[in-house]
């Protein structure tokens, strides 16, 4: 098993979780932004939550196996968030004056200072990501393959743990704001789960390999922990008038899981046909780095253009269309930047 056909089946997967992300923020800006928590908006909010669980366990399987067979263990993760930070702050700044400019939200303020050192939107992925890298390096002294279930089993009940605290609050104290989630999903140990789970996939490529056998079983569990999942946050939507939890519930946990493992398993499984769709998909997928910092912007200057309100009819068609702009334009953008490397702004903005 080599590391270039891994990278394909990581690729490919990568690019269809990026999908989902734009999707939902192209699609549900429009719902959210009326006030329509109807239930094709709450779809996508649930579907949504598989796709950072899985960029999490990628981003654990590439750590672990590029991790050197000896030596200076925590050298990579701190060269990959040398790598990110720069871009990640750049992002930040820019998603601001951009709320500035189109929105009229205020430039200095403890919100808006909070998320330039945080993450304002998606951003938040990236300063968990950040949050996980070091301490995948502060810990390299004391890793050993004798540890690596003892890691797995603190990471995966640090996460169990903080979605069953999470699902208790929600039903024993019922929130009147998305206060707790948006700080929370910026807390980088609440993912431990998923990030040692990549780890442990690509240090035990047997499982992996199994997994690729299991995708549709793993499929069919996915799409019914979904449907319980999104009765779920739709009960509460109706109960609260939002969805105040979307990541953090048992519910949503267990489609996750599954939903992430389909999704890894299911392109590896193709990666064996390697079929047009499949070199397509693995492709675009050296690109998701700069979707992902760049499609909400894209977003927001799209939604700055169009007026409230918006007619229940129209509002799935909008959504397509912004997808289509900011998941193409965001595209384009880190194209472009690949061809003039070295440019100060695609050197500031993407890293190239």
């Amino acid at each position: 098993m080599t590391p270039g056909r891994d990278l394909r089946f990581l690729e490919a997967a990568r690019t269809l979780a990026m999908a989902v992300v734009v999707w939902s923020h192209a699609s549900n800006t429009v719902f959210f932004r009326e006030g329509d928590f109807s239930a094709t908006p709450l779809f996508t909010s649930c579907l949504v939550t598989f796709a950072v669980p899985t960029f999490f366990c990628i981003s654990g399987y590439l750590l672990a196996l590029f991790a050197p067979a000896g030596g200076d263990q925590a050298a990579r993760p701190l060269r990959q968030i040398k790598k990110i930070l720069p871009l990640f702050l750049a992002w930040n700044a820019l998603t601001l004056i951009v709320l500035r400019l189109a929105y009229g939200m205020p430039l200095f303020s403890p919100t808006a200072l909070a998320d330039l050192a945080t993450g304002p939107a998606q951003l938040y992925y990236l300063f968990a990501l950040l949050q996980l890298l070091a301490l995948t390096a502060l810990a390299a002294p004391f890793a050993s393959p004798a540890r690596e279930r003892v890691w797995l089993a603190a990471g995966a009940a640090t996460t169990l743990g903080f979605y069953l605290a999470s699902t208790l609050a929600l039903h024993l104290s019922p929130p009147a704001s998305h206060a707790f989630e948006l700080v929370a999903i910026k807390i980088g140990p609440v993912w431990l789960g998923f990030f040692g789970l990549g780890g442990w996939l690509a240090r035990n490529p047997q499982h992996l390999d199994a997994l690729a056998r299991r995708w549709p079983l793993f499929t069919a569990l996915a799409v019914c922990a979904f449907i319980i999942y999104w009765a779920d946050v739709d009960a509460q939507a109706r109960s609260l008038g939002a969805n105040y939890r979307q990541y953090f519930l048992l519910s949503g946990l267990a489609f996750q899981l599954a939903g992430c493992l389909a999704l890894l398993g299911g392109c590896r499984a193709a990666e064996a046909r390697a079929g047009r769709l499949f070199t397509l998909l693995a492709e675009t997928g050296r690109d998701t780095l700069g979707i992902y910092l760049a499609h909400y912007v894209l977003v927001l200057l799209f939604y700055a253009a169009v007026p409230a309100p918006v007619a229940p009819a129209h509002r799935l068609p909008l959504g397509a269309a912004a997808m289509a702009v900011s998941f193409g334009g965001s595209l384009a953008l880190t194209r472009l930047a690949r061809r003039h490397g070295g440019a100060v702004w695609a050197r500031v903005l993407f890293g190239v």
